[in-house]
């Protein structure tokens, strides 16, 4: 074998190792990238697993009371509790969008962002809030909202809540009831 014979194999080796490392960097930055989005979904439900517990606190559950109500009786207290809740909501909201217009998160997730805007449209203080706060977010965030806001109907809340508390009755009518000392016999039959 000639020395040139030699430095064909070598570059034919180099190549090889080339390729491979090629190969190897994108299954790392793959890696990476299903980290990353795993990353923003942990924190997007941690958000909202929070916020949900926050709704149990007595405190902030009258806050969010009057979030969803429609009287004029609010206090300036109150006032300034309502509207920062409601902004704290579309700030949350507009950090999906943007994760969302740079493909970090999928169309699906991003859905949930959207039933949550129609929900929360459905009152009449988000919506004032909205209008109040619109000028502070991304142009395309708020095209977005403004367009939600337009498409959605104001429901009257003790009808929702009259609604709910049907629904819970005709639950209980539809099941048979069991013991409570059953429940881990139902638990395991469940799995």
């Amino acid at each position: 074998m000639t020395l040139s014979d030699l430095g064909a194999v070598g570059a034919f080796v180099s190549g090889l190792a080339v390729v491979a490392s090629l190969i190897y960097l994108s299954l790392q930055v793959r890696q990476a990238s299903k980290h990353q989005r795993s990353q923003l979904l942990q924190g997007r439900t941690q958000a909202n697993i929070d916020m949900r517990m926050r709704f149990a606190d007595p405190a902030f559950a009258l806050v969010w009371d009057k979030v969803l109500g429609s009287g004029d009786d609010l206090t300036l207290s109150e006032y300034r509790q309502v509207r920062n809740v409601c902004i704290a909501g579309f700030f949350r909201d507009e950090e999906a969008f943007l994760q969302h217009r740079e493909g970090l998160i999928s169309e699906a997730a991003f859905d949930g962002v959207r039933r949550t805007a129609v929900t929360m449209f459905m009152f009449p203080r988000p919506r004032v809030a909205w209008k109040q706060a619109r000028p502070g977010f991304d142009q395309e965030f708020t095209q977005l909202m403004d367009r939600i806001l337009e498409e959605t109907d104001l429901i009257d809340t003790p009808a929702s809540l009259a609604e709910f508390n049907q629904q819970v009755v005709e639950e209980i009518r539809s099941r048979r009831a069991v013991p409570y000392e059953r429940k881990d016999e139902i638990a395991a039959r469940v799995r």
